[in-house]
């Protein structure tokens, strides 16, 4: 996939979890935590407008073709994998890894381990992305 294909599916990517989000606001009071739906819901926007904003200047981005398909993976798949455990979280009710936003719910130990697990890999995945982008901006492309 060239430059261009990957900013263009960055902005559908963002585009649909913009979308999905939305549908996330409209079904807040049917979660079992609806503070942790309204977190979701607000996540996925940022997530959504996250991934629109990288299309915007991805082409910029002075990196390798490696290192640009690690860092479209990592954003993309971290927007995903961190927005479906917000969704879990308010599903679940769980607490232990949004202790502000969950309390005082609290879920089974299974449960609160798969959010964990979900959040963590999602938000340090996009973390990630987001540091090879910057790292990929220190120069203008071909300099």
């Amino acid at each position: 996939m060239d430059v261009a294909a990957r900013a263009h599916r960055l902005f559908f990517h963002g585009m649909l979890l913009v979308v999905v989000g939305l549908v996330v606001g409209l079904v807040v009071p049917a979660f079992a935590n609806s503070r942790m739906g309204l977190s979701a819901h607000t996540g996925m926007l940022m997530n959504g407008i996250l991934l629109i904003a990288m299309g915007a200047f991805w082409s910029r981005l002075a990196t390798g073709p490696r290192t640009e398909t690690i860092a479209w993976w990592l954003l993309v798949a971290g927007s995903w994998i961190s927005s479906a455990g917000l969704v879990c979280a308010a599903a679940f009710g769980t607490a232990a890894m949004t202790p502000s936003h969950g309390a005082p719910h609290a879920g089974p130990a299974g449960q609160d381990a798969l959010v964990g697990a979900l959040l963590g890999v999602g938000g340090a995945a996009v973390l990630a992305g987001c540091v090879v982008a910057v790292w990929g901006l220190r120069s203008p492309r071909g300099v």
